[in-house]
């Protein structure tokens, strides 16, 4: 199972440098071109997508030690698990978007342009360690 924590983390560490690479080249651009209010709206967006992934592998790891020791019968709850997370992720995206748009009225196009930016990052990151 330690074998399995450590595969988690190397895969979360580099999703997460790979995110906050694209994240920070999107809110320089926006600085460089449009200025502060819409570097912020970037961050904010590039903001949601990290904070989900954290949020994610951190759940994913609390179930795994959770399962520490379960038998192949007992794969369901782990499975459950795994799908509550998919849940709990697609809410807290939906919530801080809806803050971001609705409460601080950041600009919509650019906000959005962050999120996807951060988002880019999980389809260039390989998390099979066999692609690696």
């Amino acid at each position: 199972m330690a074998f399995t924590i450590h595969s988690l983390r190397h895969a979360v560490y580099r999703l997460i440098l790979v995110q906050s690479v694209l994240v920070v080249t999107c809110v320089t651009y926006f600085q460089l071109k449009q200025g502060h209010e819409f570097a912020l709206a970037a961050l904010y967006g590039g903001a949601i997508t990290l904070i989900t992934t954290l949020l994610s592998a951190w759940r994913i790891t609390v179930a795994t030690h959770i399962r520490n020791g379960a038998t192949r019968q007992d794969a369901i709850p782990g499975v459950a698990e795994f799908y509550k997370t998919a849940i709990f992720r697609l809410i807290l995206t939906i919530a801080l978007l809806a803050i971001g748009l609705g409460g601080l009225q950041l600009d919509a196009l650019t906000l959005i342009m962050g999120f996807v930016a951060g988002t880019l990052g999980n389809f260039i990151v390989p998390t099979h360690p066999h692609r690696a």
